[in-house]
């Protein structure tokens, strides 16, 4: 209950920050998903980003990010890690002030799918903010009894959509690629594929 109550804290003051939308400044930004390896039913899923955004305003200070995964096989019975420690281990966002997990889905069970997933990260102790690169925001980590695909999208709720915050509260929309994810149990360690269409 401590924990539902301190994502809702965060999303209210996700909502009060987040000024007008406005153009994204320079080339659109890009979010998308990598898909990474598995090892020991484990299956690796990276949420990256590019920005070309330079400069004290136009860096990024917060990140807003709705997921949706699917899953292919039931009886690869996924559950999905959702610990601060494996999503944001290595992440752009990590020396942020506030990050958030939450499963927004089928009463916050991280093992029933189709599942919904809200990631919030927010610098609210003037951090650096991030500007032109490629990161990566956040990994997904599944684990899996069985072959099968996995399947990561964007949604949008009443209260939360994709965006990206700059130092001045003003959001931008990037762009959005989405993956899916094979993973074949039955075969060597590492063994993923994108099903992505090139």
């Amino acid at each position: 209950m401590k924990a539902r109550f301190w994502v809702l804290v965060l999303f209210l003051i996700l909502g009060n920050l987040a000024g007008a939308a406005v153009p994204d400044p320079g080339n659109p930004d890009t979010a998308y998903v990598e898909c990474g390896g598995i090892s020991q039913g484990v299956l690796a899923i990276k949420i990256m980003f590019v920005t070309d955004n330079v400069g004290d305003t136009n860096k990024i200070d917060g990140f807003s990010f709705p997921i949706y995964i699917t899953n292919s096989n039931p009886a690869a019975k996924p559950v999905l890690d959702t610990s601060w420690k494996a999503t944001y281990a290595g992440s752009a966002a990590r020396g942020f002030s506030a990050l958030s997990t939450y499963v927004y889905s089928n009463r916050r069970d991280p093992s029933i799918f189709p599942l919904q997933y809200n990631l919030i990260a927010l610098n609210l102790q003037n951090s650096p903010a991030i500007g032109a690169g490629r990161y990566l925001f956040a990994n997904l980590i599944l684990h899996l009894e069985d072959t099968t695909t996995i399947c990561v999208d964007t949604h949008r709720t009443e209260t939360v959509t994709l965006f990206f915050l700059k130092p001045n509260n003003h959001k931008f929309f990037p762009k959005w690629k989405t993956n899916c994810c094979k993973a074949n149990l039955a075969h060597k360690p590492g063994d993923v594929n994108s099903s992505k269409k090139r």
